[in-house]
């Protein structure tokens, strides 16, 4: 066994343990066989104990969900490091996804972006619907489950945040993928909701419908200013609580009309496709709503996209 193996915790429950090459610097991934019962098994070696606790109380809490990543097994250590044992999915990653259509040039496929926002929407659902708030929604981490009828399921819950008792959460720092997080993320709120997790579900899609991120910033205040630019400036009386905001008391922005969909779908044929049209309407205004308190709920989102198939498929 490796020197790497012998210091995994846990590692005596599998073989042919072979390292991935997509970890973060805070956790590594392997690849490797259950040795009770030859399952293929991804274990997430987490450092940070916090981390570890946050992952492993999301998981639990949703329990058994075709839209969720399955937590096979756990193995803490004396020294606060924790192997989290995964189901394995062999196709990869949204983002890993995306870039290969963009990058072989394929044409955008209707069907399957519809697909995956659908299921997106059905794995935000589903932690919503069992009191956990995801906070940190990117295309990294949702994992392709099936490749011929595109679907996914969301992973990496180590920012995630349970609740039994309140639908909003107090913060736990300015957590997030930049490019996916909530103006109310932005802004410096105290509290998360699951509104959050729309909002990146919503970035997603734009993404999809795009082929390039909709808000590429490369700083929190350019990611800002991008928000700013496409969907205009917010106020008060959209959204009463944007005052009382930390970081939004410290900018200030000239004043900015929304951009029209033509604008920031240009290579979209809204006209011509009543499913695409009703899409992006369910993104623009839906969920890149500003205000968290006036956006839909990812069930919400999910019953809107639904109607729209079906007056689509009735034509």
């Amino acid at each position: 066994m490796d020197d790497f193996n012998e210091q995994l915790p846990g590692a005596e429950a599998y073989e042919n343990i072979e390292i991935q090459h997509f970890g973060s610097r805070l956790n590594d991934f392997y690849l490797a066989t259950r040795r009770s019962d030859g399952v293929r098994v991804l274990l997430k070696h987490v450092q940070r104990t916090e981390d570890a606790t946050r992952e492993l109380s999301g998981l639990k809490r949703i329990g058994l969900s075709p839209h969720v990543v399955r937590l096979l097994g756990e193995h803490p250590s004396a020294l606060g490091e924790t192997v989290i044992a995964l189901e394995y999915l062999p196709h990869g990653d949204l983002r890993s996804w995306m870039d290969a259509r963009k990058d072989e040039g394929r044409p955008r496929d209707t069907a399957a972006v519809v697909a995956i926002v659908r299921s997106m929407l059905r794995a935000v659902a589903a932690c919503h619907a069992r009191g956990v708030v995801h906070c940190d929604i990117s295309p990294r981490n949702f994992l392709i489950k099936s490749v011929a009828e595109p679907s996914v399921v969301l992973a990496d819950f180590g920012c995630s945040i349970v609740s039994s008792d309140s639908a909003t959460h107090h913060a736990v720092g300015n957590v997030g993928t930049l490019w996916y997080m909530a103006p109310e993320t932005l802004f410096g709120s105290k509290h998360y909701g699951p509104e959050v997790d729309v909002f990146g579900v919503g970035c997603i899609a734009a993404e999809l419908l795009r082929d390039r991120p909709l808000f590429d910033g490369s700083s929190q205040l350019d990611q800002i200013c991008k928000l700013v630019e496409t969907l205009g400036t917010p106020d008060e009386s959209s959204w009463p609580e944007l005052a009382t905001l930390s970081d939004w008391s410290l900018l200030e922005f000239p004043e900015r009309t929304p951009k029209s969909a033509q604008e920031i779908f240009p290579d979209v044929d809204v006209a011509g496709d009543p499913t695409l049209a009703g899409l992006v309407e369910l993104v623009l205004d839906g969920m890149l709503t500003y205000n968290p308190a006036a956006r839909p709920s990812a069930a919400g989102c999910l019953q809107r996209l639904e109607r729209i198939l079906e007056r689509t498929n009735d034509k």
